[in-house]
């Protein structure tokens, strides 16, 4: 199932990783969502994606992040 958001606590550790969440449009917990490679697909805060729901461990976390505006 295909979710949208909006990004925002954006972290660039170096150019090969960044994190950040995502507020989902229809409420409840925020997302954590991490690029692999930043040069390839740049988040930024505030930047509206779409995304897919994976179960981790402790909590969900989005794959599949792409640009939804």
């Amino acid at each position: 199932m295909t979710y949208t958001g909006k990004i925002f606590n954006v972290k660039n550790l170096t150019t090969m990783s960044c994190f950040g969440r995502i507020k989902p449009d229809l409420g409840g917990r925020s997302i954590f969502v991490s690029a692999v490679n930043c040069d390839d697909y740049k988040l930024e805060d505030g930047m509206h994606v779409a995304y897919e729901l994976k179960k981790g461990v402790r909590s969900n976390f989005a794959v599949n992040v792409r640009d939804a505006s």
